[in-house]
């Protein structure tokens, strides 16, 4: 357990020294708006910026020359976008006198998908970023239409999250996918 945590918290420190601007940034951005959609948004920036961008510029071969094993990066960078996200949600609910617990929940389910989807779109060699920001987008037109008895996708969307326990089962499923595949194809040279 001691290990575990050295290595969260070599890998926290190195994010931090490396793109602390970024996610203070952001970090302020998403807990001054409490809107979802621009919380998600700069959700999305933050978890692109994190482990998906190293990968696709070919940084992952100098982390893995630390003691970290594929794994460890992918869970270690999931925890601290999870981390990100959560600690906003509470401060936005503080804020804006808003449900702390829905918010957290609302989060974890993002995060949750598009830290996959980001991980999914690096190992098949494509951009951090851009592909998941159409997935963002082509999501929120998808739950968009109709309503969530004629639309069954903003019911498991991560977006619209239509019915939070499909939404969170949707999401866990993109991530361990995204992590099976990561683990198995690693990151393309």
């Amino acid at each position: 357990m001691r290990m575990l945590m050295n290595k969260i918290e070599a890998y926290f420190l190195k994010e931090f020294r490396e793109k602390s601007l970024v996610i203070v940034i952001l970090f302020t951005m998403m807990f001054l708006i409490p809107a979802n959609w621009f919380r998600f948004f700069f959700m999305l920036l933050i978890i692109s910026s994190l482990l998906p961008r190293d990968v696709h510029h070919g940084r992952v071969h100098l982390l893995s020359s630390l003691p970290f094993s594929r794994s460890d990066l992918f869970w270690i960078s999931y925890i601290l976008a999870t981390l990100i996200g959560i600690s906003t949600s509470l401060v936005t609910s503080t804020i804006w006198f808003l449900n702390s617990g829905d918010r957290i929940v609302s989060m974890l389910i993002f995060s949750s998908a598009y830290f996959g989807i980001c991980m999914l779109s690096v190992s098949f060699g494509l951009d951090h970023f851009v592909i998941p920001l159409f997935v963002f987008f082509g999501g929120g037109f998808m739950g968009s239409l109709g309503t969530s008895t004629t639309n069954p996708y903003s019911l498991v969307s991560p977006v619209y999250q239509g019915s939070k326990l499909g939404s969170l089962v949707f999401s866990l499923l993109i991530l361990i996918v995204s992590w099976i595949i990561f683990e198995r194809k690693g990151a393309p040279k």
